[in-house]
């Protein structure tokens, strides 16, 4: 019944195209439903814990999305096995490839010799930082972030403390810990 209500959003009875775009259209999604049993079945069950049954709308494909078994450098399957080569990489990230070699060897070695996570600063974020430096010199200071939003949150901080400095003319004001002579941003996590 869905399938049918949404094709009928593309038909328009003056097009001379339409009638066949009708049949294409539902012949796709028959054999979209017929090969992905799994990914349709997991989508049904996703819908009753995550709302609207994904975390994120890029993962969403009409009239279900496809769900991942693995991916490996520029393909990815799906839990019906279906191969695909992934032109999404994560929305960006993934620049080198799912599981590139050499990166994985080196995150192996680094969670071999120093472990997953100590939470406080690293040698390899100073290297990191001073590489980006070098490529990018009118970078003066890098910050990392575990997430788009807490980018976004730093962001914000950012132009409230520049908002203030404009307002105060440059000079600190009573109680501000953030001390910005040359508007040096410190931003606290």
């Amino acid at each position: 019944m869905a399938i049918n209500m949404k094709i009928e959003l593309f038909y328009n009875p003056t097009c001379p195209v339409c009638p066949h775009a009708k049949k294409l259209v539902k012949k796709v999604l028959k054999k979209y439903h017929e090969g992905r049993p799994n990914s349709e079945r997991l989508y049904d069950r996703a819908r009753k814990i995550i709302p609207g049954g994904v975390e994120h709308r890029l993962a969403f494909n009409y009239p279900f999305p496809l769900v991942s078994k693995k991916v490996d450098g520029c393909y990815l399957w799906d839990v019906d096995d279906n191969r695909y080569v992934d032109l999404l990489m994560c929305g960006g990230p993934v620049i080198l490839g799912h599981n590139y070699p050499p990166f994985i060897e080196k995150i192996m070695e680094v969670l071999k010799t120093k472990g997953p996570c100590c939470g406080i600063t690293d040698e390899y974020e100073l290297e990191a930082g001073e590489l980006i430096r070098k490529h990018m010199p009118s970078c003066e200071q890098v910050r990392f972030f575990q997430s788009g939003t807490e980018a976004d949150m730093a962001a914000i901080r950012v132009a409230r403390v520049y908002k203030s400095y404009l307002a105060n003319k440059g000079k600190r004001s009573p109680g501000n810990d953030l001390g910005y002579e040359k508007l040096e941003v410190q931003l606290y996590s």
